[in-house]
Parts: C-alpha cells; structure tokens; sequence
C-alpha cells in the first residue's frame, strides 16, 4: 500500500495487520481516560497478535489513570523529544486516535504530517481532518473505546480482548460517558457487557479512577465551588474559573480538575456549564451541557474550539480577565438555546 492510498475495506486492514509491523498508536495532547484507554486496549490486542508496538503520548497522563495495565509502557514525547521523532521516523503504521486534527497531539504534529506511514485514524468527533489512510470517523459512538472494540470485532480478533484489555477499554467507557449519563447508546451496554464477560472490573476502575482524590484535589473542588463558581440563572448558566494562582495554590496536577466543569449541571437549573483556567500561555475553555444546547456550536464561533453537542473545548489567547469577560457578554447571544 502506497503512503498516499485511501483505504474503505476492512479486509485490507486486516490482511495489512497479518503480518507483524513496527506499530506507532497515539492520541491527543493531555490524554485523558478515553485516549489513554483507548490506546492501551488496543496496544494489548496487537501485541497478542506479534507486532512491534510502541504507544506516545504528546504529554503525561494524569495519575489516576496509572494503574491501568501497561501504562508504563506509554512513551511521553514531551519529555524525550529526540527519542520520540525516532520512534514517528521508524512506524510502518501509525494509529491516531480519539483526535480528529494533528493539531491534537501538540509538539507531534510536524512529526506526523512528515511521517510515510500508512495512517488510521479512530475517533468520534466531528470534522476529521483529512489526513488518513483508513478512517473509523463516528461522532454518534459514545468514546473511542467503544470504536476501538468495535473494530478489533470486525478484524474478527475479539477473543483477544483479554482482562488487561477489557478494563483499558472500559476506563474510556465510563469517562466518556460520564459514568453512563450521557452519550449513551445501545451498542455502549452491549460492549460493556461483553467486556466485563472478558475479566473488566468496574468497581476498580470506578474506585481507582473517582474514589482515589488526593487531599489537594479535594480541596481544590471545593474551593472551586465555593469561591469560583458564578450561577448565572437568567441564563440557566454557570461557570468556574481558576488562575495560574489558584492551581499553584493547591499544588495542582495533570487531571486534578477533571469531572469539575460537569458538577454546576448537577444543579437542576443549569443547562450549561463551563471551567476556565488559566495556564502559562492560554486560557482552556471546558464546554459541558445538558439537553440540547450546543457547546460545539459555542466553542467554535467564539473560542477557536469545537467538540460534541454535549462537551466541546475552546481557547482564548489573552489577559485571563479579558477571557472571562468575554464569555459572560458572549453567553446573551445564545440566550434562546439556553431558555429554550
């Protein structure tokens, strides 16, 4: 197969994956419980089928995800750069996965747009970049992991699914689904189901991955909705923003404030919420809604960003004040779909 080869037929893929190939899998910049599993489950799949994997990461993953099986094996390119570029130079295959854009994976980008590898791209958000070989591009599934199952299904390879990959694979279920609140479908129970039949453990992963907070985090959730949290209830809006300051203050790690930005909608009112933090050289937008309001649609108009109906991100490049400001006389303009 030539570098520059669409492919549309599984078979190809499969027949491409018969016999053992030097294999690059990767995500997005700041992995989180999808992409991490996502490329994990996978990784346990393919090596039982003899190949030469390495997965890399752009940035660390966050410590409650350390437990899952073979995480020690994930290569973080941010922290070895040259090693990294070798190990993009060397793949035969790179898979990308839960990202829709090169843009994604941060200081990787150059070095995968140059790549010659025969590229598979598996994700489910919406307006993939076009870039790969092979395209699984589904924003109706629920995660990655769910794609990622269902793929190795129709490689006819699901017998090795095994424990490890079970549970890697279940982790991105149940964070993306926050829990399985949202972004459900009927395929999400079925895939469950069959994985928890292969050995996954869902009380682990609930308690290694919800009930395993540091004191810092905790404090930093609760300082999050009593001192930062603003309820704007004309708009059935609510928002929480924290500084560079703020974070430092609570000895801050990567995934400390995660699941923050979904805790105002537990709020009957609130239909839309949002976290703002401030980093080094940008402020992040999290998007999380309930119903039909659009956080995508939001994101993308004012805030450089895109995503899901449900849970969209965005940047602002800018004094943090200026950020939030904007936000709030942002929010006026889509007051019918927040009334509604």
């Amino acid at each position: 197969m030539t570098i520059d080869q669409k492919i549309t037929d599984i078979s190809a893929i499969k027949k491409l994956l018969s016999s053992p190939q030097n294999i690059l899998i990767t995500a997005h910049f700041k992995p989180d419980g999808d992409a991490i599993g996502s490329s994990l489950g996978l990784f346990h799949v393919l090596k039982k089928m003899g190949h030469d994997i390495t997965v890399m990461m752009p940035s660390p993953s966050p410590d409650f995800l350390h437990w899952l099986p073979s995480q020690k094996e994930i290569f973080t390119f941010n922290q070895n750069i040259p090693a990294g570029v070798e190990r993009i130079k060397k793949a035969e295959i790179i898979f990308c996965l839960d990202y829709n854009a090169f843009n994604r994976t941060n200081q990787m980008e150059v070095y995968l747009r140059d790549s010659n590898a025969f590229k598979i791209l598996i994700d489910h958000h919406l307006d993939p970049e076009d870039f790969a070989n092979f395209d699984i591009s589904k924003p109706s599934a629920s995660s990655t992991c769910e794609l990622i199952y269902d793929f190795v299904s129709d490689l006819g390879m699901e017998e090795l699914i095994d424990e490890d990959a079970a549970n890697c694979l279940l982790t991105g279920l149940v964070t993306d689904t926050g829990r399985f609140k949202y972004a459900l479908n009927p395929n999400v129970f079925s895939i469950t189901s069959s994985l928890l039949e292969k050995g996954g453990d869902l009380t682990r992963i609930n308690g290694e991955i919800f009930d395993s907070s540091t004191e810092d985090r905790l404090r930093l959730t609760g300082f999050s909705l009593s001192e930062r949290m603003v309820l704007i209830p004309e708009l059935r809006a609510a928002f929480i923003y924290l500084s560079i300051e703020d974070y430092k203050r609570f000895n801050f790690k990567i995934g400390d404030n995660e699941g923050l930005v979904n805790m105002p909608l537990s709020i009957k009112e609130v239909v839309f919420s949002t976290l703002i933090s401030e980093t080094d050289d940008l402020i992040k937008f999290s998007f999380r809604s309930k119903g039909e309001f659009p956080c995508n649609e939001f994101a993308k108009e004012f805030f450089n960003g895109g995503g899901h109906r449900n849970a969209s991100g965005g940047r602002y490049t800018g004094k943090f004040e200026d950020a939030i400001e904007r936000f709030k006389s942002k929010l006026a303009i889509y007051k019918d779909h927040l009334i509604a």
